[in-house]
């Protein structure tokens, strides 16, 4: 069985394929950990929620929607130099609380 993206790529240099380098921009290198750390556990479950209003300058400033899905992760692979993409299924819904 192949092995998925997150388990050959980066590899212990951190690097990706025989050239190397990150193509990861800095502002989006923790949340890829966070999914490549929640991938890598038994249970393989994130939170997933959307943004209802994004704030262009900051990202992670954006308001998010009050209602978001856990999703279990069941694949990520590379489906092109510049994608990856994440095969998920939803769990149960849960909402934000004030």
């Amino acid at each position: 069985m192949n092995k998925s993206y997150l388990e050959t790529m980066p590899d212990n240099n951190g690097f990706f394929g025989k050239f190397g380098g990150s193509f990861i921009p800095p502002v989006l290198e923790k949340p890829f950990e966070d999914i490549k750390k929640a991938y890598e556990e038994e249970n393989r479950v994130v939170g997933l929620v959307l943004i209802d209003e994004k704030n262009d300058t900051d990202i992670f400033k954006s308001k998010l929607k009050m209602v978001g899905t856990a999703v279990k992760i069941h694949n990520i692979s590379q489906v092109s130099t510049n994608t990856i993409q994440i095969v998920v299924q939803g769990l149960k819904r849960f909402t934000f609380i004030k």
